[in-house]
C-alpha cells in the first residue's frame, strides 16, 4: 500500500487481501496464558470463548478450507491449539491481532489516497 499511483492490478490485489482478512478473522475467542504448575514452564496457553473479544487471526490457514491449522514439531496438522504439544503451544504465537492496524487505520487511509475517479 506504499506504492504511489498503484496499477489496477495492485488495487485489486489489495482489495482482495482486505476481503480475505475480513473473511478469516476469528471472533468470540481469546487466547489466555494461565499459570499451571504441572507444566514444564509453569504455564499453559488455552483458547476460551469470549463474546465481544476483539478479532484475532490464526498464523496459518488450510488452503481450500481456510480453517486455522496448527502443527507441532512432527509436522502433523491439527485443528485445535489444545492438540499441539505444550512446548509448541506456549512457545509460538498461533493467534494474533496482526492485521488489525492494517484494517482499521492503514487501509482506510490508503482508500482515501487511491479513490478511483
Amino acid at each position: 500500500m506504499g506504492i504511489d499511483k498503484p496499477s489496477a492490478e495492485l488495487v485489486e490485489a489489495i482489495e482482495s487481501a482486505v476481503t480475505w482478512f475480513d473473511k478469516v478473522k476469528i471472533t468470540g475467542i481469546k487466547v489466555v496464558e494461565r499459570p499451571d504448575a504441572s507444566k514444564p514452564n509453569g504455564r499453559d496457553k488455552i483458547v476460551e470463548p469470549e463474546p465481544g473479544a476483539p478479532p484475532v487471526w490464526a498464523r496459518f490457514y488450510e488452503i481450500g478450507t481456510i480453517r486455522p491449522i496448527f502443527c507441532g514439531r512432527d509436522g502433523v496438522i491439527k485443528y485445535s491449539l489444545a492438540e499441539i504439544e505444550h512446548e509448541r503451544r506456549t512457545g509460538y504465537a498461533w493467534y494474533g491481532t496482526w492485521p488489525a492496524k492494517l484494517l482499521e487505520r492503514d487501509y482506510p487511509e490508503w482508500q482515501k489516497k487511491n479513490r478511483r475517479k
